[in-house]
């Protein structure tokens, strides 16, 4: 594995944040060209949520995707967390749903495996599906802001049990996307 195939994640606990080390900086001297995220999550900062959030942000930092073409009837799932119950069944399912309607998951944010390219590939996806508001707004106001990708919030339950139309309400989000 090369350097650039790399990233070296850590969330900072209660010790460090308390007495205030320089955790990336003692990260960037340890592994020297390779991206570092780091995440505050001393515990007395906020809840899964924010973690969640934080972490995420701070490896689209570490890694941020380039600017490119969107690939059509492409989505990146965003706010997934396998902690929820039923959440791979619901997750599954939903990509299922997703893939008789022709539309791709590129990247689901959450997912055990995910690679160092997958992340750096993800502003080729034409939407961003909200998956979890509380943990999935501030990524996806992330890629509107930094890469000008739209997003839509659809409950992974709600999606996954066809409730609410999610999914025809996601199929119509990739349908104005490629009238643009």
């Amino acid at each position: 594995m090369g350097r650039g195939d790399a990233l070296l994640g850590v969330a900072v606990n209660c010790a460090p944040a308390l007495i205030g080390d320089d955790v990336r900086g003692i990260c960037t001297a340890f592994a020297p060209g390779v991206p570092v995220a780091v995440a505050e999550a001393g515990g007395f900062t906020g809840e899964f949520d924010d973690g969640y959030g934080k972490a995420f942000l701070a490896v689209l930092e570490a890694l941020p995707p380039g600017p490119c073409p969107p690939t059509p009837e492409t989505v990146n799932l965003i706010g997934f967390s396998p902690l929820e119950e039923h959440a791979a069944e619901n997750l599954a399912e939903i990509k299922r749903q997703l893939f008789r309607r022709g539309i791709e998951v590129h990247l689901t944010f959450g997912v055990p495996g995910t690679t160092v390219e997958s992340i750096r590939k993800a502003g080729r996806a034409a939407l961003n599906v909200v998956l979890h508001e509380g943990r999935g707004e501030a990524i996806a106001a992330w890629f509107q802001e930094r890469l000008g990708q739209p997003s839509i919030f659809a409950p992974l339950s709600d999606a996954a049990n066809k409730k609410s139309g999610q999914l025809d309400a996601i199929e119509a989000a990739l349908r104005m996307e490629k009238r643009r």
